[in-house]
């Protein structure tokens, strides 16, 4: 920026500085100070009209009067000609003092003190100028008032030269300090635009930026990034909510933070020290350490930065692993029975409600059960002409194993004498069906305990084809629509 003439160096910069100006105030100041001059201006005339019986200057009145019209008309029309207006409206104020002054010289009248109304709003026009050019508009209008001295005194007065000078000169420093802290805000303004326009990508993390409405004391959203990632994240919800929503959700001593920032901010005086905080929240498995930044002025402003999130997805990593761990277990050769059977219920456990689908061997889980059932009197019948391989079906991965192990917990309870053997025997009905047959076992003792088991009458409307009957026989099917099956094996069954 210039210093001497404040202007800045850069061409768009300066273009945009005197759009925004006028867009702000500068031009809507000008309307209504051209209204007001132009009824005072109408006034005068009225008044020397009607009581001063002069003659002399009414015409010269009467232009400047249709100037001032013309020029508020035009400005109405063509607003970014704010600049050259104003400077014409200087101009015409110059004119009507002196059209005032040469009206009444030579008359014993008071009304040259109206000149004093028409210097009141020299200022205000000096003020609406860009500097450069106000200043200049200052030099005319003291000329002016020198000229207009001489011709009242008719000689020259050294004092009130001094004087006009002085005067002048006092509204250049004083505009000068102004429109240099006009511009300084201008810098200041178009600085916080591109920080909030480049804040996404200096804070990589989720954030809120925001402020308050004083009259309705609600937190509005400024500025965001990466929402998605709060732990009160809705997506029905706007930019607002989520933010209101957020700020909600994290209680802390039985006070949500939402209320605990209107607090603050109405209690300035405790909280000058609060700039830059870090707070941890927990609600019930999201746990979060947030950032409060507190950008207070003059009115409220806030940032919030999501530094940490724990979640329970954190947890359900930890479940895998630990399948894993148990199912290297059960395959281990360990002579810890009980403890086999531990592990092997937390593995049933973890997987009640997973829905992967995938493909399973029905023969290799059958053999697997088996032999790690084998302290039951229970035997796997061997295929007929089948290749292993070919007992597959894609169903409820997870769902299944545990489906099995319950049933053969049922083996174990209602088997009370090994005399008599259960057999298993498994066959494809279908490419993508298959049978599991029960003999050897009192089907009404079974069944009693089957439907005991919430669990296994809950899963079996999405593993098998129709309900368990006296018959014992479990139809697997791939996963589709399994209704014109479920028809033809109960025709065949009765």
């Amino acid at each position: 920026m210039n210093r001497l003439t404040l202007r800045f160096k850069d061409p768009a910069l300066e273009k945009q500085y005197e759009q925004s100006q006028f867009e702000m105030y500068r031009t809507k100041s000008n309307y209504y100070f051209l209204t007001i001059f132009l009824v005072i201006c109408v006034l005068q005339f009225i008044s020397e009209w009607l009581y001063c019986s002069l003659e002399t200057g009414l015409a010269w009145k009467l232009i400047n009067i249709v100037l001032i019209a013309f020029t508020l008309i035009f400005l109405c029309k063509y607003p970014q000609f704010g600049k050259e207006a104003i400077f014409f409206e200087n101009l015409i104020l110059i004119s009507s003092k002196l059209q005032h002054l040469y009206s009444h010289m030579g008359h014993d009248d008071d009304k040259i003190t109206d000149l004093i109304t028409l210097t009141d709003l020299e200022y205000h026009l000096h003020i609406l100028q860009v500097f450069d050019v106000g200043c200049f508009q200052i030099v005319l209008q003291s000329a002016n008032n020198i000229f207009m001295e001489y011709f009242i005194g008719t000689r020259v007065n050294i004092f009130q030269i001094v004087n006009n000078i002085l005067c002048a000169s006092i509204k250049m420093i004083v505009m000068y300090f102004f429109k240099e802290w006009s511009r300084q805000q201008f810098t200041l303004f178009l600085k916080d635009q591109i920080w909030q326009q480049q804040l996404p990508n200096i804070i990589q993390k989720p954030f809120f930026k925001f402020t308050l409405e004083n009259f309705t004391k609600q937190f509005r959203s400024i500025l965001s990034n990466q929402i998605e990632m709060f732990p009160s994240y809705d997506p029905n919800f706007c930019e607002g909510c989520n933010l209101r929503s957020f700020l909600r959700f994290c209680i802390r001593d039985k006070k949500t933070l939402e209320q605990k920032l209107l607090d603050d901010y109405i209690h300035k005086e405790q909280i000058q020290g609060k700039n830059n905080e870090e707070v941890w929240y927990s609600n019930n498995l999201k746990h979060y350490s947030i950032r409060i930044c507190n950008l207070n002025v003059e009115r409220f402003k806030c940032l919030i930065i999501l530094e940490e999130y724990k979640h329970k997805e954190k947890q359900s990593i930890s479940n895998n692993l630990i399948k894993k761990q148990l199912l290297r277990s059960i395959s281990s050769r360990s002579n810890h029975i009980t403890n086999k059977f531990f592990k092997l219920g937390m593995y049933t456990i973890f997987s009640i409600n997973n829905e992967q689908i995938g493909l399973v061997n029905m023969y290799i889980l059958l053999k697997r059960l088996s032999t790690y059932y084998s302290f039951l009197d229970l035997k796997l019948l061997p295929i007929q002409g089948e290749n292993y391989k070919s007992f597959l079906i894609k169903t409820y991965s997870k769902k299944i194993v545990s489906f099995m192990v319950c049933i053969f917990n049922i083996f174990i309870k209602i088997q009370t004498s090994k005399i008599k053997k259960i057999f298993l025997k498994i066959e494809i009905l279908d490419w993508d069906t298959i049978c599991i047959q029960t003999e050897g076992v009192d089907h009404k003792v079974f069944l009693e305990e089957y439907k005991m088991n919430l669990y296994l009458v809950q899963v079996e409307q999405q593993l098998l084809v129709f309900p368990v009957s006296d018959s014992l026989r479990f139809v697997f099917q791939s996963q589709k629509d399994k209704e014109p099956l479920e028809m033809k094996y109960l025709k065949n069954e009765y």
